[in-house]
């Protein structure tokens, strides 16, 4: 499930960021990564991937990847991303 929840991601992510001009993973460089880590406990690693390897802002296409480290339900996840985009003023029509 976990994976299955993370290919979800990874594509809703890549499709929702990089738009029309979608590039193949292999032709993107990555940015950086990072992992959430509360007390003891791994949350998720995220990676940033654009063309050249730097982030700029409005810079496009870009590909975001998040490997969840924890078993978490898809419905809670999508439930919390649209409140914390809400809290943020974020809004996309997918």
């Amino acid at each position: 499930m976990p994976k299955l929840l993370l290919a979800c991601l990874v594509l809703l992510c890549s499709v929702a960021v990089a738009g029309p001009a979608e590039l193949k993973p292999a032709e993107l460089k990555k940015v950086g990564e990072a992992e959430l880590r509360v007390l003891f406990w791994s949350i998720y690693t995220s990676r940033l991937y654009s063309v050249d390897g730097q982030y700029r802002e409005g810079q496009r296409p870009l590909q975001l990847q998040i490997e969840y480290l924890i078993d978490i339900e898809s419905g809670a996840l999508v439930e919390r991303t649209g409140s914390e985009w809400d809290s943020q003023g974020l809004n996309h029509e997918r």
